[in-house]
């Protein structure tokens, strides 16, 4: 049951990240709408950086070497996304 429960919760999620992202590239959707699309994929992301900051900071004391990898993930990801905006809203074709 536990893994049907699973996979319904990470298809929707999937559905909402993955809307929220194209429908926030869409020019037929009007600005306002856009801007809040944007705001809540800008706000998962940084949650999610957010969440593994925090366990590198709680997992600094016991073992420095797995708290540094997870802030250099945190970076990564941090790089990637920028990289991925730049491409997506500031480079893109008209």
């Amino acid at each position: 049951m536990d893994i049907v429960l699973d996979v319904i919760f990470e298809a929707i999620l999937e559905l909402v990240i993955e809307g929220s992202i194209e429908g926030s590239k869409s020019s037929k959707i009007p600005k306002p709408i856009r801007y809040l699309l944007f705001g809540l994929v800008l706000a998962l992301y940084l949650g999610l950086v957010g969440l593994i900051i925090a366990v590198g900071v709680i997992t600094l004391g016991d073992s420095v070497l797995f708290g540094i990898l997870l802030f250099a993930l945190a970076a990564f990801i941090l790089m990637a996304g920028v990289i991925k905006f730049r491409k997506t809203y500031l480079f893109r074709r008209r």
